[in-house]
This record gives structure tokens, sequence and C-alpha cells, in this order.
């Protein structure tokens, strides 16, 4: 079949089996960053350094960038930093810290920039030398896609490294990049956008293998002011891998990233047969059809066809990389959502659905269906079932309407036991007519969670981070 033949998995060598370039990083590399003064200049070999950039967190590495904020010196704390070189910017504050020092000082004209050009230098030789470097991007389900992702690939190959947390910014990348290791073989990073141009400041830092745009929704609304500009920003990543003919895994069941299908080195999934890789939902059984074999998928702590999706795409890239998908499949039973993100917990016999990391609208509509689908195939009852939804941050002037939209939502999908959290807590309760309960913060549903709790078998929690709603959870289990 002349549609798979560019479906040939690629070939990954051990990185770094050269001898001459066996070190990641070096000190005579670190010398060459741009516009340097070197102060207590010392010979210390070309041993592979490591970096690190919080003074808190030290773990043996040889270099320490100091990232400067507004009001925040690093070098104010120089007795903390534990490192032999201190790369900083070149002013008079730090000019005076370091006058009873002996480490040796890199200064800089910008640290963010240093961090830039070793974050970019260290991608370069990692995949030089044979290592994957992996880019997620994506309005929902990147962090989840992620996780899963290092999983399946570690669980298989502990040479694997990806972005702990959500350290996916302009720092966070590079500290991703900073764990790369001799032995690493995969590296999977991804890369978060707030504001336009993000996405292109690290794809072009990291320059990828390969990469996948999840999805495009209305997220941050507030400084993209469209779906068509989150496109843009989020799109890039595929355009940047589309013009370096590389490999880019396209999201055909998008109405938006669609169009980037066709490319010679595009591999599109979804649940379409045209598609190279297709995902076929059975009820609660989903599998992934390549290559005319149909790959059936079992994990019990999954909840709802996003995660589903997540999960699909996570061993689509497995096997595109060429693992053996008996011990994919082994990998997929035995993953755990992490903390806060689509995680089960159970509290006094009653089941809490808690995701409470993030939220918008296409993100909580998928969430919800995933919920009442689960509830359903419990057994549960509406009335034994119930949401508690937060604020949906970043929405820009037409957040109340998006709230509205969604408590509207909320109704048409029969939901009859509502809770609503934080400032926009009325514009839900007026999409679903006021049938929902209304409360101003986070501390006034923890004064009634209890209460709450009581009143029904399963719970549904999904919030923007900072109302942290996973606080009402905490306060049950103490």
């Amino acid at each position: 079949d002349q549609k798979y033949k560019k479906l040939k998995p690629i070939k990954i060598n051990l990185p770094f089996s050269s001898n001459d370039e066996k070190n990641i990083y070096t000190y005579s590399e670190l010398k060459k960053i741009s516009n340097v003064e070197i102060i207590n200049p010392k010979e210390i070999g070309n041993k592979q350094l490591r970096f690190y950039t919080d003074t808190r967190i030290y773990n043996n590495e040889e270099v320490f960038i100091a990232i400067e904020g507004e009001n925040f010196k690093p070098l104010s704390f120089i007795s903390d930093i534990k490192a032999e070189i201190i790369v900083c910017e070149e002013n008079d504050f730090n000019r005076n810290a370091i006058i009873n020092t002996d480490k040796i000082i890199i200064f800089v004209e910008s640290a963010i920039n240093s961090l830039r050009e070793v974050a970019n230098l260290i991608s370069k030789k990692f995949q030089k030398n044979g290592g994957c470097l992996i880019a997620i991007s994506g309005s929902n389900g990147k962090t989840t896609t992620k996780e899963m992702l290092f999983h399946l690939l570690s669980e298989i190959d502990e040479n694997t490294e990806c972005t702990k947390k959500n350290n996916n910014n302009h720092i966070g990348v590079p500290l991703t990049l900073f764990q790369i290791q001799e032995s690493t073989k995969y590296c999977i990073v991804e890369l978060g956008s707030n504001h336009p141009g993000e996405i292109k400041y690290l794809v072009d830092m990291i320059e990828p293998s390969l990469g996948i745009c999840t999805n495009i929704g209305e997220t941050h609304l507030e400084f993209f002011e469209s779906v068509e500009n989150v496109l843009k920003e989020e799109g890039y990543l595929l355009n940047y891998l589309s013009n370096k003919n590389r490999v880019h895994f396209v999201n055909a069941d998008d109405d938006y990233l669609s169009s980037y299908c066709g490319h010679e080195k595009s591999l599109s999934y979804g649940v379409d047969d045209s598609n190279d890789y297709v995902f076929v939902f059975e009820g609660e059984k989903y599998s992934l059809k390549y290559n005319k074999t149909n790959y059936q998928l079992k994990n019990d702590k999954i909840t709802g066809r996003h995660n589903q999706v997540n999960m699909l795409v996570s061993v689509m890239i497995a096997s595109y990389l060429g693992f053996n998908f008996s011990e994919i499949e082994r990998a997929v039973e035995s993953f755990v959502p992490t903390q806060n993100r689509s995680q089960w917990i159970e509290i006094n016999n009653k089941k809490v659905f808690l995701d409470a990391y993030n939220a918008n609208p296409s993100s909580m509509r998928a969430a919800i269906t995933g919920f009442k689908e689960k509830c359903n195939s419990l057994g549960l009852k509406k009335e034994e079932f119930a949401l508690i939804l937060g604020d949906m941050n970043e929405l820009g002037n037409n957040a109340a309407v998006f709230h509205e939209e969604l408590g509207k939502f909320c109704a048409q999908m029969g939901i009859l036991n509502l809770y609503f959290v934080g400032n926009y807590a009325h514009s839900y309760n007026k999409g679903c007519n006021y049938i929902g309960t209304e409360f101003l913060t986070t501390d006034q549903l923890k004064n009634k969670f209890v209460d709450v709790l009581a009143l029904h078998k399963a719970l549904f929690i999904k919030g923007s981070r900072s109302l942290q709603l996973e606080s009402t959870v905490d306060i049950t289990l103490c």
C-alpha cells in the first residue's frame, strides 16, 4: 500500500557515540556565548556542564544562570549558589555582589538570551548525535499527551526525558533540555503560549526532530482575540516542521488543523479510514489502526474521549518511533493520570473526578462529556452526580458570554446538579437558567464541600489554576 511507505519508523541511535563529541555542553562552549566578559577565569577542563536557575534547588550542577526579575536579584543570595560558574547580567549590583567570590563569573548582556543560546546548542548537539526531540503544542491536552507519551517511552526505554510539570515557557523549555545526558535518546518538550510569538520563540530555540499540535480551541483569547490567531500561534510548530521537511502529526479531525494534511512529511490521524493513523471508538473501547492492523488499548483509569485521543496520539508516536506494540500495550495499561489532571479520587465511598489544573471552554466541554459518559457506565442516575465548575481565565472581553454558553451546555447535557465558583459563577448560572448554586470564592465552597459531597455519589471538579479547586478535596482528606 503506497500510503504506508512514509510510515517507516525512524531509526534512533544512542547519542554521543563519537568520543570527541561525548559531552553535551562544555566550558569551552560556554565561553563562546555572545558578548561575554569572564571574571576569575580558570581552566576546568572540557567536562560536561549541567545548568540550573533556582538557588533553592541544587543537584551538583556546575553552572548557575541568574535570571533577574523586576524586583529579584539572584546574586543577592550568592552565598547559596553552589555552582562553580555563574552566568549573570553585567550591572553594578552584580559586580558588587561578586567582589569576594572566587567563582568563575561570566557576564552577559542578557541572561535570558544566554539561556536560549545554551538550550539551542544542547538541542542541536543532542539531535546531531542521534537523539530525538519531540515537540508538542496545542490548545488542549498537550500536558496530558506529554505525560502519557513520556510514560510509554520511559517504561520501555529509561533513556527518556520530558518537560517537568508545566515548565513550557522561555525558561522552562531550556530547563527541560538541561536534563539531557549522554545516554538520553528521547526528549519530549511541551511548548506553551499565552501571547503571540511565544511558540515561534520556543520552536526556533529547540529546532525539534518531529512534533504535533494537539488541537485548536478557545484559549487565552484575552491575548489572542480570536481562534484564528490561536491557530496562527500554535500552528507555527507544524509550519516549521513542514518547511524543514520533518515529520509532523496532523489532527485531521480538527477543523483548523486539517489543512496541514497532505505535506510529504505530514502523518494524519483521526476517525476517518483515509488517515495514516485511524482512531477507532466503540463504546468505551478504543483502538489504533495502521498498516492495516487494529491495535486495541486498555486502561480503565482514563476518562473521556478527549483523554482516549491523547493516549492514542501517544501510542501513535511511540509506534512511529519503532517501539514494539506488545511493550506499548503493557505501558498503556500501567498509566495513571497525574495529580489534579483527569484524576479519580475516592472520598467516603464517593467518586471525585478532579481536573483542577486548567480550564477553557473546549476542554470543559470535553471533560464534562467524558464525566457524564463515565457516570452512565457506572449506572448512576442524573440526580446522583454533580459538577463543580470554576472560572475559566484569560478569555478576554467575552468571558461572561463564554461562561454563560457553558452553563447552557450543561443544561443541554441534562446535568441536574451544578455548583459554580468564582467571579463568573453568576454567568454560568444564567446560562443554565439558574438551576445551580453559586460560590464567589473557593473558600466559600470549602465551607460547604462536605455537605455537597454527601448529596452525591460522584463529583466533577474543574476550573482554572488560580482558583486552586483541589484544595477543597485536600480539606476533605485531612
